[in-house]
């Protein structure tokens, strides 16, 4: 399976998220208040439902990791994983452009002209706009990297492999 495959199914999942309308459980919603700074909360509302959801299935996820292993994480790796796709509020693309998006990004292009440009750019976006937001240097870092082989990963490698897990499981 090559680097772009292993993540289908995956996309397949958000894809099948996308097409449902609902918003997030208004209890999860509660909770990422409580995980969240002010500023990283007005970007998390940013999101569109869907992928606050998926945000809020990878921090339940991690969160129940942790519990189960008796550790507490990181402060900035709630946030991490509520946040790690912040950048695609800028793209503004919905769920069709979002699809070929993806598809773009599984052949390895990397670049296009606008909103789909800056789609292709959420990692890198993301992580300004977390920065900009004051977020732990861990919590904007992730976004930039939460793609990237763990070998690149400048995040502790025990929580990096926490988040990518829930990330490509959570749905």
């Amino acid at each position: 399976m090559t680097a772009g495959s292993r993540h289908l199914p995956h996309l397949a999942r958000r894809l099948a998220m996308a097409l449902r309308r609902e918003p997030p459980n208004p209890h999860d919603e509660a909770w990422a208040a409580t995980v969240l700074s002010a500023a990283e909360l007005a970007l998390f509302r940013r999101h569109r439902p869907d992928d606050r959801r998926h945000a809020l299935a990878v921090a339940r996820t991690v969160q129940s990791a942790c519990s189960a292993a008796r550790t507490a994480p990181p402060t900035w790796v709630l946030p991490a994983a509520l946040l790690h796709d912040i950048g695609k509020v800028d793209a503004d693309l919905g769920t069709a452009g979002r699809v070929v998006a993806s598809l773009c990004k599984l052949v390895r292009v990397r670049t296009a002209p606008g909103t789909l440009g800056r789609y292709l750019r959420y990692e890198r976006r993301g992580a300004e706009l977390l920065t900009e937001a004051g977020a732990h240097p861990c919590t904007a870092a992730w976004a930039a990297e939460h793609h990237a082989p763990a070998e690149r990963w400048t995040v502790p490698l025990r929580w990096g492999r926490l988040l990518s897990d829930a990330d490509h499981h959570a749905v």
